[in-house]
């Protein structure tokens, strides 16, 4: 019985876990809501109010709350309920720096770890990018090619971590809502964010205006802001500076946006708190930074003709992603936004914001009608039954000059298994519209 793990949820992180967990020499036992097949056996489909096995251990999926009869089941069983990134930092050989946010938590752990290994320190990304951290444990434990990690966490991770998920450094990009029927409000949500600071072992990097309501705890700090010239990384005349001295210009760029930036001044904080602030200058670090180009579904320009240009922002999975991407492209009304998908009750309030660069919506999804009731008062906005419904009403919506864009502000599980596969399926209906 001491050797169990309960794996709650055996989805990829839970899969990866039990895959750690018979490294380690335990017995992981899958529970989950579907049956499955492990081992070579059928294993029944867990239903509220059945027992579990007893068991010192549980390994909880981010999908599912710690406060689910699932979580309390394993309690019951006398397990200690932990996270996926908590298991598998007890297991970690290597040091590790974490970054979160709600927005471009992705491309800032994939620049990041990318100048570190332009600098000679061997880095891999892990965590909520895609690959789980219990498998990145595995890696270093049988090869030994990694110096350090970057992990991109998200809050759904977090909440679920406790005393050895210590990174070495960390950032916390941006708050906006999201997830608010997980977490219940956006100060649960922010509390789970700022769990990344809770044991972290050195430099907190923060985006200078959270100093106010994100606790860092007794930590060296580096903020970094778009807008703010007192941060310790900041924007001016078209430069991009570390203090009083220059680092590279915004044009050399090929990440456009005032977002995009950021998530490159937090990127060279945590360079700079783990390599030391002359890496900042290195030849290596502009090289890579000159580069770096932008992740599929992210802002990413697919397809032109007859003078239109379509985007794919499928990641753009809450609110103020659109905003981003309406502030980076969207020109007077030249916008075709296809917006929508998984309601995690938010306030899609601020799309107005930027109303003025948006020619019509196409709604689609779970939440289409909350928001058109939030929008449609500023925003000429149309309830589609698909996606292929509004990628072809926008295709007609959009003339010579204009951008159709999917950036929905929404999780995609209502409809599709991913942003990915949303993204895919966007980028296909509008292929077949141009013929190409």
């Amino acid at each position: 019985m001491k050797n169990r793990v309960l794996i709650l949820g055996f989805g990829i992180s839970g899969q990866a876990a039990a895959r750690l967990a018979r490294e380690l020499g335990k017995t992981p036992i899958p529970v989950d809501r579907r049956p499955l097949s492990w081992d070579g056996e059928t294993v029944s489909g867990w239903m509220e109010g059945t027992p579990l096995p007893e068991a010192p251990l549980a390994v909880i999926s981010p999908g599912i709350s710690i406060h689910s009869p699932m979580a309390q089941a394993a309690r019951d069983a006398g397990a200690e309920v932990i996270g996926e990134l908590e298991f598998a930092a007890r297991a970690l050989p290597r040091p590790f720096v974490a970054v979160t946010g709600t927005n471009g938590k992705t491309t800032t752990t994939e620049i990041t770890a990318a100048l570190f290994r332009a600098n000679g320190i061997r880095a891999e990304a892990a965590g909520n990018i895609g690959n789980a951290l219990s498998d990145a444990v595995l890696q270093i434990r049988r090869r030994d090619d990694v110096d350090l990690l970057v992990i991109e966490t998200s809050s759904f991770q977090l909440e679920s971590t406790a005393e050895a998920f210590a990174p070495s450094s960390a950032a916390f990009l941006n708050l906006a809502s999201d997830h608010i029927n997980r977490h219940g409000s956006l100060d649960g949500y922010r509390e789970a964010k700022e769990r990344i600071f809770r044991n972290l072992k050195g430099t907190a990097v923060i985006r200078s205006d959270l100093l106010r309501s994100v606790h860092v705890g007794n930590h060296p700090v580096l903020t970094f802001s778009a807008t703010d010239e007192t941060a310790d990384f900041h924007l001016s005349g078209g430069m991009m500076f570390f203090r009083e001295t220059p680092v590279i210009p915004l044009d050399s760029l090929q990440l456009k946006g005032l977002h995009n930036a950021e998530n490159i001044m937090a990127a060279l904080a945590l360079l700079s708190a783990e390599a030391g602030e002359s890496a900042l200058f290195s030849a290596a670090t502009a090289g890579t930074l000159r580069s770096f180009s932008p992740d599929a579904h992210r802002m990413e320009l697919f397809a032109e003709a007859d003078g239109i240009r379509f985007f794919d922002d499928s990641k753009a999975t809450n609110p103020h992603s659109v905003n981003a991407f309406l502030q980076t492209f969207g020109g007077k009304r030249n916008v075709v936004l296809i917006l929508g998908g998984l309601d995690k009750e938010m306030d899609f309030s601020s799309i107005r914001e930027d109303a003025g660069k948006i020619k019509s919506a196409f709604l689609i999804g779970e939440c289409r009608e909350k928001i058109f009731r939030e929008l449609s008062g500023e925003i000429p906005c149309t309830l589609c039954s698909s996606l292929d419904e509004a990628a072809e009403r926008g295709f007609h919506a959009a003339e010579r000059g204009d951008i159709l864009a999917l950036s929905p502000a929404c999780a995609s599980m209502d409809q599709f298994r991913d942003y990915k596969e949303r993204g895919e399926r966007f980028k296909a209906a509008v292929r077949a519209l141009i013929g190409g």
